[in-house]
């Protein structure tokens, strides 16, 4: 039997019971909230253990994030926290989670957030573990740990460090920065240029950017690039194959 404590306006704001996606025996529903005048234009969030979603939207001045907290005891639970605090700048959002501890009889806790906010902001991130879903908001930056990432419509520049997961990019109207530990990326309509600074391992597939397409270091897997506006090259290639056609500048690779 689960026991779910709801607070807030959590089931209004996303239109769905977030307590009945918890696979844990305890769980509640968290939110913070904070007012997001013109003036602020900075969103960052301290996210651990859990799935992050965050949506942009037009015509709201308010950030709301609700936290869908799930362990196997009530102890566990009482100890997950989310809170907010907002300044000149714009709003932050730290979450507190107990580290778990596998095994059959281990323990358990994650908090799986959801953040709705202006389009206009722009968003910080910081993961320990978990998947991250970023769409309409004005820029990114991100540095993960492990999870998958997933980022659309993003009206501005892309950063992201990410240690391992895969990651994927679509609709970015500004230049894209790239470390990846491991796991694949897959990188569609950029407006600017994409620059991988470091690829350990996994496959890279990059298609329609207007500018350059630079990709540093990539330790293995295949690279496959087209229908670039600007130059591509590769810096060095450890092992896969390298495929590219519709560049219209140069090209530079490595020799086999």
């Amino acid at each position: 039997m689960k026991h779910a404590l709801i607070v807030g306006l959590g089931l209004s704001v996303f239109g769905v019971a977030t307590a009945d996606q918890c696979e844990e025996d305890y769980s509640q529903t968290l939110e913070v909230s904070e007012s997001m005048p013109a003036s602020m234009q900075q969103f960052f969030i301290d996210a651990q253990a859990g799935s992050l979603e965050i949506v942009g939207e037009s015509g709201t001045d308010e950030m709301v994030a609700i936290g869908e907290a799930c362990a196997s005891s009530q102890k566990l639970l009482d100890k997950i926290r989310l809170e907010s605090k907002s300044d000149s700048d714009g709003v932050s959002v730290y979450t507190d989670v107990p580290t778990s501890q596998g095994g059959w009889f281990g323990n358990v806790a994650y908090l799986h957030v959801k953040v709705r906010l202006p389009s206009r902001v722009f968003v910080s991130i910081e993961d320990s573990s978990g998947s991250i879903k970023v769409r309409d908001v004005s820029g990114l930056d991100v540095d993960d740990s492990s999870g998958s990432i997933d980022a659309r419509s993003i009206m501005g520049p892309v950063s992201i460090i990410d240690s391992s997961g895969s990651l994927t990019l679509n609709r970015v109207e500004g230049d894209v920065r790239l470390n990846d530990g491991s796991g694949s990326i897959t990188v569609k309509n950029v407006q600017g240029s994409v620059r991988i600074e470091d690829d350990g391992s996994g496959s890279i597939d990059i298609r329609k950017v207007r500018d350059n397409v630079i990709v540093e270091d990539d330790g293995s897997g295949s690279i496959r690039v087209s229908d670039v506006g600007g130059d591509f090259s590769v810096g060095s290639d450890g092992s896969g194959g390298i495929h590219y056609d519709d560049v219209m500048g140069s090209v530079s690779i490595p020799e086999d």
